[in-house]
């Protein structure tokens, strides 16, 4: 994983208080192919990248 990056776990999402989206919008993103750039699989294990995702959404690209 690259340096300055903020993954984590989406299944983890609801447990983490400071969370920006449950794991289940997640999930659907993933499923539909939206946003492709911010998720990633590991093992099998699919991973969000927040540091991307806060950044799509200070650039108003998340719409």
């Amino acid at each position: 994983m690259q340096e300055g990056r903020n993954w984590i776990r989406v299944s983890k999402l609801n447990e983490t208080p400071d969370s920006p989206i449950r794991a289940s919008t997640a999930y659907k993103w993933n499923h539909i192919g939206k946003f492709p750039e911010i998720f990633r699989r590991v093992g099998g294990k699919l991973f969000l990248d927040l540091g991307k995702l806060y950044s799509m959404a200070e650039a108003g690209k998340l719409r």
